[in-house]
This record gives structure tokens, C-alpha cells and sequence, in this order.
């Protein structure tokens, strides 16, 4: 098998494969529930990860990549040194507010 085709696969199970279901299902949150459009949550996670949009595809990535995205989805994608301290709000904190 190729590094390429490598990059695309991973065995059911295994660790890679758990990571990667994770970073789908947080980086999914954002265009499922309509915060953004698909296209822009990639677009984010590119710019926040540092990567060209185009080489930015969870099934590429290895298990550092995947921690990483998780991470930035965990702090919201609008976060960090590009966008200051905006971010979405959790459910939590919306709930919490007045």
C-alpha cells in the first residue's frame, strides 16, 4: 500500500480510526446545527490548524492531526489569535444566560 493510500485508511478499531470518528463528530457539530456552512467549517479548521484548505481532510490526517482538530473544535473554531477572544458559545453557557 501507498503512503497516500495509507493516509486514507485506517484498520476499524483501532486508534486512528477512534480519533478520526471523534474529529468528525466535533468538527460535524458546526455545519450540522447550522452555525456555519460546511465549507466554511473546513475553511476554519484550515486556517486554525495552519494547513492549506485543500490538503485539510480528516481522512488524511494522522493521530497527532486528529487530536489537534479535536482540540481546536473543543475551543470553538472562531477562537484563538486570528479571531481574539470571539467564540461560539457552548449550549451550556447559552442555557446559563439570562
Amino acid at each position: 500500500m501507498t503512503d497516500a493510500r495509507q493516509r486514507w485508511t485506517a484498520e476499524p478499531g483501532s486508534r486512528l480510526a477512534q480519533l478520526r470518528q471523534e474529529a468528525h463528530r466535533r468538527l460535524d457539530v458546526y455545519w450540522e446545527f447550522g452555525w456555519v456552512a460546511r465549507s466554511e467549517a473546513y475553511a476554519l479548521l484550515a486556517q486554525r490548524l495552519g494547513v492549506p484548505q485543500h490538503e485539510c481532510h480528516i481522512g488524511m490526517f494522522n493521530e497527532e492531526e486528529c487530536e489537534r482538530v479535536i482540540a481546536v473544535c473543543k475551543s470553538g473554531l472562531r477562537s484563538g489569535p486570528a479571531y481574539g477572544s470571539k467564540r461560539w458559545l457552548r449550549r451550556e453557557e447559552l442555557k446559563a444566560r439570562p
